[in-house]
This record gives C-alpha cells, structure tokens and sequence, in this order.
C-alpha cells in the first residue's frame, strides 16, 4: 500500500567510521566496497545520531559505510542487492513501548532535481531489535543499476521521563544483475561468495536469518558486527521480527 509523502522521512542517516579497521578484526569474510562506493552524488554525512544517552546503541541499518581513519568525512551506508524486491534489517534499540511510530520510505536518486518518493508506508507494531523490511509485490521492483534511498523514521522515547524524540536510520541500495550462488553452498560459503561481489543486502539478510534462528553462530556473529560496527552491543537474547504495513 502506498501512503502520502510525510515531510519528515526525507532524513539522512549519519554513519560512523573505521569500517575496514573493524572489518579486518572481527569478520573472517572479504569485506570490500562496492567499486562505486566513492561515489559523491549521494549528499552529505556526519556522525550517528546518539539522542538517547541510555541506550546501548543507534537506530540504523545493517549496513557498512566502508569509512577508513583518513577520508576526509565518512561516507553513507551503502550496499548492492541482486533482488530487485530485497529485504533490508534495521536495528531499532528504543523499547517496544516507548515507539510511537515508525514510517518507512524508499526514494529514486534522479539525475537532475530532487529524489522522488516511489514508496511510503505506516510499520504496525514496530519492535525492538532487529527488523527486517521486505520489498514485495505492494512496492515497485527497483530498477537495476539505479540508486535508491531507504529511510526509516520513528518517533519513540528514551525512557518513561523523557520527552518525544524524531530518529531516523537510512542506507543507500542499488540493484544489480548477477547470478545467485550455486544451490546446496553451506550459509558461510554462500555469505562469502555475496560479499565477493559487493552484495551486502544479500550476504546481511542471509546472515541474519541464519543468526535469528541460531544466535550461538560466532562467524556470523562476527559478520554482523564487522557490518554494524565496533560500538554496537550485541543484547543476549537478540529479537528478530518483520515489519508488517497498516492498509489503508
């Protein structure tokens, strides 16, 4: 279902540093940006937001910025997928009962002017931890080789004594058409080979939905960390849901 563009969602996500440090340390897998990943057209960036001094971590995407200790400014989250209807995994740290609302978009980056909103909707019942959002037939296909915007944006509290607060996680995609890896690959190999080829929507949703059934996995464990970051917190019992769509 689509619902009317709301002014707040045209968010842009701030990104940390140090992912190839981070990478080297904690994930055995190839872990290199996609070739177009210096890219410049895709706005400005600065620092995570941290509003909530209570909590562990960040709202954001379960994607790497790939930013090293010398660039100049970090650079946006940002991955390739080879769906063109991909799923994507947040990770929401607010508690399930402080979230308000929670609204999720997807913008087309055009050549000229601003991005065009092809895609907004309402998440029911947004849940604390990672979430999964899955681009299906109520959304349009992406068109490969074209750069997308997605953003979540939430209104939640940091406690019971504080006031309402805006958040916001968004990561860049871009689809591409390749092959799929060959049938019957251990999740590990399968992983690997996505990550050889930049597609780190593929590698991070099959990590995930490997880690949310089996969360005493240590290589993916350390996948996912390598994505997320060496600030990221790991809770003991990580809640893994998928956010369904209020109709209208």
């Amino acid at each position: 279902m689509k619902f009317p563009c709301r002014s707040v969602l045209w968010s842009m996500v701030y990104v940390m540093s140090g992912i190839s440090a981070i990478a080297q340390t904690f994930s055995p897998f190839n872990i290199q940006p996609p070739p177009d990943a210096d890219s410049d057209n895709r706005g400005s960036v600065g620092p995570e937001r941290r509003d909530c001094e209570t909590l562990a971590n960040v709202f954001m995407p379960i994607v790497p910025n790939y930013s090293t200790a010398t660039d100049t400014a970090p650079r946006q989250r940002y991955g390739w997928s080879s769906p063109d209807q991909p799923t994507l995994w947040f990770y929401l740290p607010y508690e399930t009962a402080f979230i308000k609302t929670a609204d999720f978009s997807v913008w087309r980056l055009e050549s000229q002017g601003e991005p065009t909103l092809i895609y907004d909707a309402i998440i029911e019942q947004p849940q604390r931890g990672f979430f999964s959002i899955v681009l299906d037939d109520q959304s349009q296909p992406l068109t490969p080789n074209t750069l997308y915007q997605v953003t979540v944006y939430v209104e939640a509290y940091c406690d019971l004594t504080s006031p309402i607060i805006g958040d916001s996680a968004s990561t860049w995609i871009k689809v591409i058409e390749t092959e799929t890896p060959a049938a019957g690959l251990p999740v590990s190999a399968q992983v690997a080979d996505y990550l050889d080829r930049s597609l780190w929507y593929d590698a991070v949703n099959l990590s995930l939905q490997q880690y949310c059934r089996d969360q005493t996995s240590t290589e993916l464990a350390a996948l996912l960390q390598a994505a997320l970051g060496e600030s990221f917190t790991f809770p003991e019992q990580a809640e893994c849901t998928t956010a369904s769509f209020q109709s209208e």
